[in-house]
């Protein structure tokens, strides 16, 4: 009885089937979705209603946001179920790719077209016949019939027979078929390597490279050593799209492939447009996959190249990468702190630097005991004012680095470095530097030293304090209140312009809270009844040091941090 209701719920006429389907808030439930598709399609299937001309109506054409989506999932599981012809089917899957945009759900419907065609080989083989007469509409769909039908030697033809986009196609479906011998994938890389031997533009090259690494990957050939001679070819000079393509194998393949391919890719990735972004995140990707299978020294010299031509850059851009060093060993992250604080680059170590956000006890330490020593008392002295000049405002980081430093460093280097520990960090950081120093242990070689930097300490503190109240450091009521009230101001539009770019903001329910120690909210449960959730309230507390010397002496604090970052080591 249900199923015979389902069956009448969709309207003929094409204006209101299109709204039933992309209606305004539709959400099409995953527990009943496919009863849905299975009344659509019979409906359809009898000639009843046409799904296939819905993305033709001036609604869909009106859609956009969370409706297209909804609706677009309803097709994906509703195509491969449709008796249609494939110009109808291929058609409607370009118009809800094109309608998609740039959005990463864009591609679904060619998995559902994929679908579609393996159910019947004469689809694909229709499909691609009309390719090879350079039909436009099969043509931009070749690669998902020769992929329906895994016509490995289809698509070896059109290699040798097509050098337009039908090569192109042939090229992206080779990446896309199961190769059941290593025999088989070493024959088609060797193929596609002479075709980059002789093509020179980057859409061919990019398809090569993705086909390239997939190929190997279902061949199980990434350590025979014809792969990398065949990958080779695609790595001199890349384009942007080709960079793209190889960090994206990097970082689906990173833990599967050799030293020397790894090697290969990062010397061909090492010249990147900083405007590319979408590639940076790839890179960003790849380089923490390369990371975690123990290939550190190369990960840090990569990023060391890579960074410092790129301008101004934070961590954001690199955020899986940095934290992946974070939480890695304290000798691996001593190490890599070590070298790119060594190169000076401001770009490179204002990056590094702005990964440690967090001020708290859980920051990580650093183990100096390897990289560092090989040093000259020189070269160990810049890279600590570096560290200073850098992670200052992390002044719990910034201890920690020198008490490392301390650890293994000479008489005369240790002096310096003490200094450094004193002023700036103990001058400004009274509270967070001396919680720092009063954790050394006596067994500690950095004890004597840190003694030193507290002993000095508290007799400035000591001196300061008999200084007495200086009233031109001390701001009115009123002059505090007009500040609170600024700041508030501020707080209050910031808070309010966040919410409004918020994509998530709209989609919930949202309150404020005057007062109290819990907070209600109601729902709906299954039984079709409404159920109460309370929250309880808890307290949140937060803090923050400011360097004192921004407030006696700004100018002479920020040209110290200045020359800090901006010395350079005599070549």
């Amino acid at each position: 009885m249900q199923r015979r209701t389902m069956e009448n719920i969709f309207s003929s006429d094409l204006e209101e089937l299109a709204k039933q389907i992309f209606g305004p808030g539709k959400v099409w439930k995953h527990d009943q979705l496919n009863d849905y598709t299975e009344a659509a399609s019979k409906s359809h299937n009898e000639g009843k209603i046409d799904l296939l001309q819905v993305v033709f109506t001036n609604h869909f054409g009106r859609l956009e946001g969370h409706s297209f989506f909804s609706g677009q999932h309803f097709y994906c599981e509703v195509i491969p179920k449709l008796s249609a012809s494939v110009e109808e089917v291929m058609n409607t899957v370009e118009a809800l790719v094109s309608k998609a945009g740039q959005d990463l759900a864009a591609n679904q419907p060619n998995a559902a077209l994929r679908s579609w065609l393996a159910e019947d080989i004469q689809r694909s083989q229709a499909v691609i016949a009309k390719a090879e007469a350079n039909d436009g509409l099969a043509v931009r769909h070749a690669t998902f019939a020769l992929q329906a039908s895994n016509d490995i030697d289809r698509a070896l033809k059109w290699l040798d027979e097509y050098t337009d986009s039908r090569r192109v196609s042939a090229i992206a479906a080779l990446g896309r078929l199961d190769f059941g011998s290593n025999g088989r994938a070493i024959e088609v890389l060797a193929k596609l390597g002479s075709i980059a031997k002789k093509a020179h533009d980057d859409l061919t090259m990019q398809n090569i490279v993705g086909a390239m690494f997939a190929i190997a990957h279902s061949g199980k050939c990434f350590t025979d050593r014809r792969f990398p001679n065949e990958l080779s070819v695609c790595l001199c000079e890349p384009g942007a799209g080709t960079q793209y393509q190889l960090a994206t194998a990097l970082w689906q393949h990173a833990d599967a492939l050799p030293l020397l391919v790894i090697t290969k890719v990062l010397d061909a990735l090492e010249a990147i447009n900083p405007e590319h972004g979408g590639t940076l995140t790839q890179i960003d990707l790849a380089l923490t996959k390369v990371w975690q299978t123990g290939h550190f020294t190369e990960c840090i010299a990569y990023f060391a190249n890579l960074v410092q031509p790129l301008g101004k850059v934070d961590n954001e851009k690199f955020s899986s990468f940095l934290r992946a060093v974070l939480a890695d060993t304290e000798q691996n992250l001593g190490d890599a702190y070590v070298e790119w604080f060594k190169t000076g680059a401001h770009s490179l170590c204002n990056c590094v630097a702005s990964a440690f956000r967090s001020e708290t006890d859980m920051v990580p330490g650093f183990d100096l005991s390897g990289k560092w020593r090989s040093l000259s008392d020189v070269e160990a002295l810049f890279v600590a004012r570096k560290a200073v000049g850098f992670l200052f405002f992390s002044p719990r980081v910034a201890c920690r680095f020198l008490i490392a430093a301390i650890r293994h460093s000479s008489p005369e280097l240790t002096g310096q470095l003490t200094e450094l520990l004193f002023n700036p960090l103990a001058l400004n950081f009274g509270g967070s530097v001396p919680e720092e120093l009063e954790k050394v242990a006596s067994t500690d070689p950095a004890y004597t030293a840190v003694q030193d930097v507290l002993s000095r300490y508290k007799t400035y503190r000591a001196g300061r304090s008999n200084v007495g109240v200086i009233r031109e450091f001390q701001p009115s009521e009123r002059q505090r209140q007009i500040e609170w009230q600024k700041r508030n101001a501020e707080m209050r539009a910031i808070q309010k312009n966040a919410m409004k770019q918020s994509v998530f903001f709209d989609l919930v329910s949202h309150s404020t809270l005057l007062y109290g120690k819990s907070s209600r909210s109601f729902h709906d449960d299954l039984a079709g009844g409404r159920k109460m959730t309370q929250t309880p309230m808890h307290t949140h507390t937060t803090s923050i040091e400011l360097p004192q010397l921004q407030i006696f002496d700004p100018t002479g604090l920020n040209y110290s941090l200045r020359m800090f970052q901006a010395e350079k080591l005599k070549s």
